[in-house]
């Protein structure tokens, strides 16, 4: 069923999820995907989920009614906490507040369809799910990066009209009113982008100088300048990972995120440069390097060979050095030719080594002829590195445009985001049903019962099997008021919660810890704990509001835990009698009482009694109790049993104390 959003939320929140949703807006809410409805402007969790309650009354036609009430409520919660446990991602965790228990049949069935492939999904994938548990704690929502400006970058124009259209946060704007700017910028910058405007006159200076011309009508700093996107993927890359990763295990994997992150990989493995084998810094070392070992070798080999100047010839370069002009020039002139073989063998050596490991020809650093020290020439050296900048930068500019063509995929990879805590909903969810030996509960239309039905709140819990009303299951009479009895310790307590657990996740849509269960879909579910006031005032709220749920229409289960807590047991027993005798007049009520009252009540009315019963002591003094009730049996209490405990632990005095109570206990079950 379409939904209107207008109608629905009024025009003013229309917009405001229109405006932030899109297109997508209304199967946002019809998918109730509370994590994208999270991502709107002021919208926290708790109106996140009225916007989604209130799209699930349009569709159903009738107002969100909260079936449960009571202490009912606090064990939602719980169970809510439970469950996400088993989950690792807050989108998921978030989802799970959705699941809010219905009266709706079809909703119901439908939300069971989908766990059934939940678990489906997490028994194909089991033997994966450690590996997927720590990648989703790698995923977080997508991280946008701070807008700053780049100084390597330089727009250049020479166009009036466009500067003001030029202006923006990632780059400088220069105005070339000379070809003596356009050089500026290009010896000021590594990276000169030229934008032609319709008044342009100098566009072939533009154009000579910078690293790449365009019109006006291309500009987009945002492109242009890619180092934004690329600073955002570098940021995201641990989720871009994961997600991948993710859906490679799972069979749903997206080539586009290994294009990124092989882009990413090349941009931080070779610092964004394909095929660059030095940088600026390391090729200065490497020359200063290459100087001393040159020096060295020089000085090295004239001595091993016995290069040296003859006395004629050394009397004959004292006359000459003179009488000229250049006595520099007539040293070099005078000296044997074998150091001038010995320096160009040398420096042709180094020039190769240092073109092997720069790609960088540097022959011309080097003095022509023999000279010692060997100085390189450090004007062409900046020169060369200044080159090597430029072409460093522009080796990452062509990579990095390469990546942030990638930046139109935002979208695709929110998405993906947002799939991923999906499937992780399904896994978590598809793990609780797998490890607590779920099953799919059906429906009948008067009654509640399971077999062996474990309560997921406690350790290595006893499995119970228990029926109220009309089922299949024929464990039990067709009751639909119970009293249940027994021992202390015995488990009464935890019965109660495990049939309110069972019954709230059906109507969550989820399954049931439990080998196999049918219920009824209740309108209303009431639990009401043991009181832990014993005041008038507490008595009083408590029958007023058992009151109107017992004799109100519409199917309801009522759970109550010791209501003889609040007042005296004489009168807790006519009272609890009275409301049971109402609750039998209403078809549509269905209820466990847990009491001590058994005998006292049985007296007063016709009800069936279930018993947990204890059967003695261990030898570590544990009560050895039977945790399955036994269907229209008193369960006997166990007074005797822990007076008995403490009898046998405590020595003296106190011993003798516990004997003496404990012989009255068996005196009086005797009589």
């Amino acid at each position: 069923m379409d939904i209107d959003l207008v109608e629905i939320y009024g025009e003013k929140m229309a917009g405001q999820l229109s405006l932030a949703l899109g297109d997508g807006a209304v199967e946002t809410i019809t998918r109730c995907e509370i994590e994208r409805l999270l991502q709107v402007p002021g919208l926290g969790r708790k109106k996140a989920l009225a916007i989604i309650r209130k799209a699930y009354e349009y569709t159903h036609g009738e107002a969100f009614d909260n079936i449960l009430t009571g202490n009912a409520e606090a064990t939602y919660d719980k169970l809510i906490t439970l469950l996400q446990s088993y989950l690792v991602t807050e989108g998921a965790k978030n989802k799970l507040h959705v699941y809010f228990p219905v009266k709706d049949k079809d909703t119901i069935i439908t939300r069971q369809d989908y766990f059934e492939n939940a678990t489906c999904m997490y028994k194909k994938l089991e033997s994966n799910y450690q590996e997927l548990k720590i990648l989703l704690k790698h995923i977080s929502r997508i991280k946008n990066v701070a807008v700053k400006k780049y100084r390597d970058y330089v727009v250049l124009t020479d166009s009036e009209e466009s500067m003001a259209q030029l202006k923006n946060p990632y780059c400088d704007v220069l105005f070339m009113s000379s070809p003596d700017e356009a050089k500026y910028a290009h010896n000021s910058y590594p990276f000169v982008i030229y934008v032609r405007g319709p008044d342009s006159n100098l566009a072939e200076y533009g154009d000579q100088y910078a690293d790449r011309s365009i019109d006006i009508e291309e500009f987009d700093p945002s492109s242009i300048v890619p180092d934004a996107a690329v600073n955002k993927f570098l940021q995201n890359e641990e989720t871009i990972k994961a997600i991948e990763r993710f859906l490679w295990i799972i069979g749903e994997e997206e080539s586009f995120l290994k294009e990124i992150l092989g882009l990413i990989d090349q941009y931080k493995s070779k610092d964004a440069i394909k095929d660059k084998k030095i940088t600026p810094d390391e090729f200065i070392e490497l020359l200063k390097t290459k100087e001393k070992e040159l020096n060295k070798k020089l000085s090295d080999t004239i001595q091993e060979r016995g290069i040296g100047i003859k006395a004629n010839d050394l009397l004959q370069l004292v006359s000459s050095l003179g009488a000229s002009e250049d006595p520099v020039e007539a040293l070099k002139r005078s000296l044997p030719e074998e150091f001038g073989n010995v320096y160009q063998s040398l420096v042709k050596k180094v020039t190769e080594e240092v073109y092997g490991l720069s790609g960088m020809d540097i022959s011309s650093l080097f003095p022509q002829d023999f000279t010692y020290p060997v100085v390189l020439d450090s004007e062409k050296i900046y020169d060369m590195r200044s080159e090597l900048e430029a072409s460093d930068f522009k080796s990452q500019y062509k990579l990095k445009k390469e990546i942030a063509s990638y930046s139109k995929k935002w979208g695709d990879i929110d998405r993906l985001f947002f799939d991923v805590s999906e499937y992780d909903f399904m896994l978590g969810i598809g793990r609780f049903i797998n490890e607590n030996c779920c099953t799919r509960p059906s429906f009948v239309n008067n009654g509640i019962s399971f077999i062996n039905s474990s309560n997921p709140f406690i350790k290595n819990p006893v499995p119970i099997s228990y029926k109220l009303g009309v089922t299949t299951h024929h464990m039990a009479t067709e009751d639909r008021i119970t009293l249940l009895t027994g021992a202390n310790s015995g488990g009464k307590t935890t019965l109660l919660e495990t049939v309110l657990v069972c019954q709230i996740l059906t109507q969550m849509g989820f399954f049931v810890p439990a080998e196999s269960m049918q219920t009824t879909i209740y309108e209303k579910i009431r639990y009401l704990a043991k009181a832990k006031s014993q005041n008038a005032g507490a008595f009083e709220a408590t029958i007023s509001s058992l009151v109107p749920i017992a004799i109100e229409g519409g199917k309801r289960l009522i759970l109550i835990d010791e209501l003889e807590s609040i007042t005296e047991p004489g009168s807790a027993a006519c009272i609890i009698a009275t409301l049971i005798n109402i609750l039998q007049g209403n078809e549509d009520a269905f209820a466990i009482i847990v009491t001590h009252l058994g005998d006292e009540i049985d007296k007063l009315c016709n009800v069936r009694v279930d018993g947990i019963g204890a059967n003695g002591l261990d030898d570590d003094l544990n009560l050895i109790v039977d945790r399955q009730p036994a269907f229209g049996t008193i369960g006997k209490s166990t007074p005797e049993l822990i007076v008995e405990k403490l009898y046998r632990k405590s020595e003296g005095e106190t011993k003798r104390v516990y004997g003496e109570m404990l012989k009255k206990l068996k005196e009086t079950q005797q009589g």
